[in-house]
This record gives structure tokens, sequence and C-alpha cells, in this order.
């Protein structure tokens, strides 16, 4: 399992509010660490720290060549 990219951002104005952005070399990859072991347990574990659940959005580049 790999990745390029991990990123936190704070919502700006928004006290508490945060983004994680994950980049991975692929669907196979991103499929590989929602399977991990340490990835079930942090989703475990998060929900009881959090104001409201985690909303997860897949999404896809856009190619600044086009």
């Amino acid at each position: 399992m790999t990745y390029d990219l991990y990123e936190a951002s704070q919502t700006a104005g928004e006290e508490g509010s945060f983004h994680l952005f994950e980049k991975y070399e692929g669907p196979a990859a991103l499929e590989a660490h929602r399977a991990s072991e340490h990835y079930k347990h942090y989703r475990a574990a998060i929900g009881s720290h959090l104001a409201e659940p985690i909303a997860v959005q897949v999404l896809s580049a856009v190619d600044a060549k086009a």
C-alpha cells in the first residue's frame, strides 16, 4: 500500500473543521488501505472523538494539460 500525498487542512473560519486529503496510486491502493488493520482500527476508534461522522469522498484528478 502506498500513497503519494497525505495532507491535513483546516476549514477557514471554522475552528475544529478539518479535511484530510490522501492521494493513492490507484483504486487498488485505496482498497488495500481500507482493508488494512490500522485503517480499520482508526475508523473504529475515531468516531467517539468527532462532532459528526466522517464523510468520505473519492475524487478524480483533473488533467492540467487538457
